[in-house]
């Protein structure tokens, strides 16, 4: 994971965070947890290279507590004793697949990053009754990621919410590419989805403003 989006997944937590990291890869995010104290960390990973890669970085660092486990998302875990989840770098469908309800009673805050389709991740999380939080655009290597918290109770988020977010003034230059982007498809779509990117490019404009 690039610098920049650790970076602001890391920002989000906090030390008193009993944290679950599913689909750790290398253990970049339980490892700099720990260096910001906190002390009950488990790294999960399907793919059992993965979560060799993992185990090996746990073990040259100097955090020998952080746990780790091979599973499909949060399968065969007893999450009453966490109380939050990062989820990076996978796309809705799989978050979707991984956020049971019955995994996430004791889960008061829920960290994402995903690839895609945000607009159904937003919805999603917004009917499992959790509050969008926070939401920070990061730009890498030319591609944009929108790194989300939340947390725990439920919130009614408006049609232009569930679409883009909440509207943030340090996510701006975020719009401003999205803008970019449909104006750019104006020309190369059937004239019944031009009004519907019309739409979205003047909602993003009063997100700038």
């Amino acid at each position: 994971m690039k610098k920049k989006r650790l970076q602001t997944i890391l920002s989000f937590l906090s030390p008193e965070d009993k944290l679950i990291d599913v689909g750790t890869d290398h253990a970049y995010i339980p490892i700099e947890a720990a260096k910001m104290g906190i002390t009950k960390i488990l790294a999960t990973d399907i793919h059992e290279h993965a979560l060799e890669s993992a185990k090996e970085n746990i073990s040259k660092s100097h955090y020998p507590f952080i746990e780790t486990k091979l599973c499909d998302g949060l399968e065969g875990i007893d999450t009453k004793d966490y109380n939050t989840l990062v989820l990076a770098g996978m796309g809705t469908s799989t978050i979707q697949h991984i956020l049971k309800k019955e995994k996430l009673e004791s889960i008061q805050k829920i960290i994402l990053q995903s690839n895609h389709d945000l607009e159904n991740l937003r919805r999603f999380m917004n009917e499992l009754g959790y509050t969008l939080k926070d939401e920070v655009a990061v730009e890498e290597g030319g591609h944009f990621y929108l790194c989300m918290c939340y947390v725990s109770g439920c919130e009614v988020l408006t049609k232009k919410e569930i679409l883009f977010g909440k509207k943030q003034k340090k996510n701006a230059f975020y719009y401003q590419y999205l803008i970019k982007k449909y104006e750019s498809m104006m020309e190369s779509v059937p004239k019944e989805k031009q009004k519907l990117l019309k739409y979205y490019i003047e909602t993003l404009k009063t997100y700038i403003l």
